[in-house]
C-alpha cells in the first residue's frame, strides 16, 4: 500500500496520500510523472515509517471483524469501480467532486450528463487508459466557460441545479466547482497528465480547503479518487455507517480510513486486484442497495 500522511487543519482530521502515486496507464509511459512520483516517494520515507508505527496501534481485532464481516456480505469476485471513475475529461471529476457532497448520487449523474449534453461531450473514455490530452476538455475551456456565462449561467442553464455546499452560509455549488477548478488551473493543471504537478502540493491542498464547503477535505480526496487514485477511501456517511454497524460504535473518518486500508491489505493475497478504492466502493454499493431494499419492504 502507499504511504500515508495525517494532517489536521481547523480541528478536522484530513487524510491525503503522500505521494499520490496515480494507478494511470499514462503514467508508465510518461517518464517525467513516474520520475516524479518516485522522488516524492523518496522524500516521504521517514514520513512512511512513522505513519507504519500510527497504523500498527489500530485494533487488530476489528479489522478482523470487520474483514470477517466484508467476506461474508459483499460479494469481492465481482468487485468493480463505477463508470465515475473513468471520465473522459478532468472537468467532469471536479463536478462529480463538488456536486456528490451531501447528495443523491443520481442527483450528480443528472447534473454530469446536463454539462456533456451542453458541451457536447463523451462523458466515460472507451477503456481505463487515460485519453491523450487532445480528446479531452481542458480546464482552460471549463474555465472560460464558466467566466463568459457566469455562475448564474452555469446554475441555470448547465447545470440547472441550485443546491449550496452547505445549508447555512454556503455558496452555490457551481461556485464551488469554479473555484476548485480554478485552484487546479492556477497549478498550470489542464488534463489527467498534468496532475503530477500537484503531487504533495501543499499550497493547493489549502487553496481547495478554503472554497466554501471544502474544509473538511473530503471532496479533495474524492477528487483523488476520481482522477485515479488507487490508495484512497472516500469516508462518507454509506461508509461510517458500514463499520459503525460491524462494529458496534462510531467510527471517525480518520479511524475509517486506516481500517479499510488494514482490511484491504488483509484481503490482498486472495484478491489482488482489491485497492482501497475499490473496496470503497462495493461497500458504498452494499449500503446503497440495502437502504433501496428497506425502502421497498
Amino acid at each position: 500500500m502507499n504511504p500515508r500522511v495525517f494532517i489536521d487543519v481547523d480541528g478536522e482530521d484530513l487524510f491525503t496520500a503522500a505521494p499520490r502515486l496515480l494507478q494511470f496507464n499514462q503514467a508508465r509511459q510518461d517518464k517525467q510523472l513516474v520520475s516524479e512520483c518516485q522522488n516524492a516517494a523518496s522524500r516521504s520515507q521517514m514520513t512512511n515509517m512513522e505513519n507504519s508505527q500510527m497504523i500498527s496501534t489500530a485494533d487488530t481485532h476489528e479489522v478482523s471483524v470487520l474483514t470477517t464481516s466484508i467476506l461474508r456480505e459483499l460479494q469481492l469476485e465481482s468487485a468493480k469501480l463505477g463508470d465515475e471513475y473513468f471520465y473522459q475529461s478532468l472537468p467532469l471529476c471536479v463536478i462529480d467532486t463538488v456536486f456528490s457532497i451531501n447528495n443523491r448520487y443520481n442527483t450528480v449523474q443528472n447534473v454530469i450528463a446536463r454539462y456533456c449534453k451542453h458541451q457536447q461531450l463523451r462523458q466515460r473514455r472507451l477503456d481505463t487508459a487515460l485519453p491523450p490530452a487532445n480528446h479531452q476538455q481542458s480546464l482552460t475551456d471549463f474555465c472560460s466557460l464558466n467566466e463568459k456565462i457566469g455562475i448564474e449561467g452555469m446554475t441555470a442553464e448547465v447545470y440547472e441545479n441550485r443546491q449550496r455546499t452547505s445549508p447555512r452560509n454556503g455558496i452555490l455549488k457551481s461556485d464551488a466547482t469554479y473555484q476548485f477548478a480554478k485552484c487546479l488551473f492556477d497549478q498550470g493543471v489542464n488534463y489527467f497528465q498534468d496532475l503530477s504537478k500537484i503531487l504533495d502540493n501543499a499550497p493547493f491542498d489549502r487553496s481547495i480547503l478554503r472554497i466554501s464547503g471544502q474544509k473538511s477535505g473530503l471532496s479533495l480526496t474524492y477528487f483523488w479518487m476520481l482522477a485515479g487514485d488507487e490508495s484512497l477511501i472516500k469516508p462518507d456517511r454509506m461508509i461510517l455507517k458500514y463499520i459503525g454497524r460491524v462494529l458496534n460504535r462510531a467510527v471517525t473518518r480518520t479511524e475509517a480510513i486506516n481500517l479499510l486500508q488494514l482490511v484491504s491489505l488483509n484481503l490482498h493475497s486472495t484478491y489482488p486486484f482489491l485497492t482501497p478504492r475499490l473496496l470503497d466502493h462495493e461497500i458504498w454499493k452494499f449500503q446503497k442497495d440495502s437502504k433501496e431494499l428497506h425502502q421497498l419492504s
